[in-house]
């Protein structure tokens, strides 16, 4: 009989479920992993510290550009003498508002393009990935953080999920400044409101973040 079947004789199945329900909820590291798959505890404000570190790097007059959805921006966190610009990724219901508007741009015009909880939601994010390439200046800078583990969210879409290496690949011509899972306490507070998605599970808990510096 293994340890685990042991366990299960002697706890039940609910608090067998329980216990792996926590083991696997559990932030933990690989001591083996490379830095690029390193696990964060985040505070609440983890990604607006992340982005506005690079934002302190820009020179005055920079231009920098959000992706968002909805119109869910944060403007706010563009500070001094900066020129900001946000690109919905699905406007007026175009799936691909996000390639035509950056298309739109010139050649290595942009110093930072960023995007929080939206490169999930695009369609061809390669290709993307590819237009963002283009318009940034060299040395600049791309920014990304996007739900790994979360609920089914078809509003306006929901196309796919990213690891760290995920988006490192996705952006792989361009220098890694830094790749990192961060785990939150999402899942047990939707737990206990009891809110659960389409599948009727809460998977909300485990966010991925990228930053990238354009070679050149």
């Amino acid at each position: 009989m293994s340890a685990v079947q042991g366990f299960g004789r002697r706890a039940g199945p609910s608090r067998l479920l329980s216990a792996l329900a926590e083991f696997i909820a559990a932030p933990r590291v690989d001591a083996a992993a490379p830095a690029a798959r390193k696990v964060v505890v985040g505070a609440p404000d983890r990604v607006q510290s992340l982005i506005e570190r690079q934002l302190r790097s820009l020179p005055p007059g920079a231009t920098v550009i959000e992706l968002v959805y909805a119109g869910a921006g944060h403007a706010a966190w563009v500070q001094g003498p900066l020129r900001y610009r946000a690109i919905d990724i699905a406007e007026d219901g175009n799936r691909d508002a996000t390639l035509a508007a950056l298309r739109k741009l010139e050649d290595d015009s942009v110093h930072m393009v960023f995007s929080i909880n939206a490169i999930e939601r695009i369609r061809t994010p390669w290709r993307v990935a590819d237009e963002i390439e283009r318009v940034l200046r060299p040395k600049g800078v791309t920014l990304h953080s996007s739900r790994f583990s979360t609920r089914y969210d078809s509003v306006p879409e929901d196309y796919c999920r990213f690891t760290p290496d995920g988006l490192k690949a996705l952006f792989a011509d361009f220098d890694c400044v830094f790749a990192e899972f961060e785990a939150t306490d999402e899942a047990r507070a939707l737990r206990r409101r009891g809110e659960v998605d389409l599948f009727g599970g809460s998977r909300e808990g485990w966010l991925t973040h990228f930053c990238g510096r354009k070679r050149g």
